[in-house]
């Protein structure tokens, strides 16, 4: 008998999953484009069962992801686009002026590398949002359809729920610690430099002739895109964070479902000397055959899943690899030469950003990686000695498969792991 689990395409990554009554269900490649599918992400109060519900409203409010079918919010994001071009061109404009200065060049490069890296971001969700759509739709899948499994038992129930509230507590992280810095950025030459006009990022020449009116306007226009920005970087790379923490979770609720694999189920106790019967024995080995198969569809979506989110990651990674390289060194040496204090100050406070960016992608990577190799040692801690022919020579096949780990990568080149955040921050300190 073959368990009763369909399998379904979903851009690209093949999801099974069962109905809660135990009736299978199809969804191909066209059913993707229907209304009823796209319909949970489609607007605001369509992601409120979302698991990363709180990631795509907080990329909506950004300009990133649309929630709505009206041309004002692709209005609303263009205007967003556009304001961090005429940031940039007046970054490189002022860091030309300012090029004799090497305490005012360096903070101009931070903030403009901060906004760089925000609008790469901006525009390549911009490029592909179908495939970030499809992405949320399949991570909602997936836990899906291991929460019906957890609701039968509180130990994992309780792991999937603290799971989510991790992600929706780091998604609200970021705003508040965003709001904490930018309170000690942007005001911070009004208190320091009380006597004279000085801008919070960009120093130009003409500023001390205009009106208080236009100085205003001026401070505002490079404030606001800075922390729009900044906003959506940090976004961005938190809404990935929670993707590979909610996949490290149901790798994890995988590795008890198959350490429990046993003849009459997880449930069953070991026989204290009483005969089953030739019947009896027969059906809990098919049950226990059965349940093998369905952790490894389970197993295999898995696989393909998180290669399709490091096909998605990949490119997002490495632009923040690149920009917080970048942001740290020219940070660090500001912070090591500047003359003023207040200047040093607002550095060494910005100074964990980046480093906290790159760490997000290499926390979840390598978590990732770890739980996809405990999947074998599952596979050998289950109850396989009392099982079938075809159960063992099934798991054997598993545990081949679960020994290949799941590498994440950044463009292709770069191995997201603890490692590579220990490397990258080491290296960026030597060139300091």
């Amino acid at each position: 008998m073959q368990p009763k689990n369909s399998v379904s395409k979903s851009g690209g990554v093949t999801v099974n999953f069962r109905s809660a009554d135990g009736v299978s269900k199809n969804k191909d490649d066209h059913s993707a484009q229907s209304t009823e599918f796209q319909e949970p992400i489609a607007t605001w109060k369509g992601t409120s069962q979302s698991v990363l519900k709180y990631n795509v409203r907080y990329l909506c409010l950004l300009g990133v992801w649309s929630l709505t079918h009206s041309h004002l919010y692709h209005l609303f994001s263009g205007t967003a686009f556009l304001l961090g071009v005429i940031h940039i061109g007046v970054a490189i404009f002022g860091s030309y002026l300012s090029r004799d200065n090497i305490e005012e060049l360096t903070l101009m490069l931070a903030n403009l590398f901060i906004v760089c890296g925000g609008v790469t971001k901006l525009v390549f969700f911009l490029k592909d949002r179908s495939m970030y759509r499809r992405l949320v739709l399949v991570t909602d899948e997936i836990t899906t359809r291991q929460r019906s499994y957890c609701d039968l038992d509180p130990a994992l129930k309780s792991r999937l729920t603290i799971s989510e509230r991790l992600v929706s507590r780091l998604t609200l992280f970021v705003p508040a610690y965003i709001a904490t810095v930018s309170i000690v950025w942007v005001p911070m030459p009004l208190i320091a430099y009380t006597n004279e006009r000085r801008l919070p990022f960009v120093q130009l020449p003409m500023v001390n002739e205009v009106s208080s009116s236009t100085y205003a306007l001026l401070y505002v226009m490079q404030s606001v895109p800075s922390v729009l920005f900044f906003n959506i970087g940090f976004g961005v790379d938190v809404f990935f964070a929670c993707v590979m923490i909610n996949a490290a979770t149901q790798l994890r609720l995988l590795f008890h479902r198959i350490r429990d694999l046993r003849i009459g189920g997880r449930d069953a106790v070991k026989s204290t000397g009483s005969l089953c019967s030739e019947f009896t024995l027969r059906k809990n080995h098919e049950r226990m055959y059965e349940e093998l198969c369905t952790c490894i569809q389970i197993h295999q979506q898995l696989v393909r899943y998180l290669k399709f989110v490091g096909k998605a990651m990949d490119p997002i990674a490495m632009t923040q690899v690149v920009f917080s390289v970048l942001i740290a060194c020219v940070t660090l040496f500001h912070a090591t030469y500047s003359a003023d204090s207040n200047a040093a100050f607002r550095c060494v406070a910005f100074l964990p950003t980046p480093g906290a960016q790159v760490f997000l992608y290499c926390w979840g990577a390598h978590d990732l990686m770890e739980q996809s190799e405990s999947v074998a040692e599952a596979a050998y801690s289950c109850a396989w000695v009392e099982a079938s022919g075809r159960f063992k020579r099934a798991l054997s096949l598993l545990m081949c498969r679960a020994q290949r780990s799941l590498v994440l990568t950044a463009g292709g080149l770069l191995q997201i792991n603890r490692p590579t955040f220990i490397s990258v921050s080491t290296a960026t300190l030597l060139c300091i």
